[in-house]
């Protein structure tokens, strides 16, 4: 159980980085 909310949380983080990184990358240009 706690490791499935562990890994809920990572994904979460991973996408909020992607959708972060994507966002800067597109006001970069």
């Amino acid at each position: 159980m706690i490791l499935r909310v562990k890994n809920c949380v990572w994904f979460l983080l991973v996408e909020l980085a992607r959708q972060t990184f994507y966002l800067i990358l597109q006001n970069g240009k």
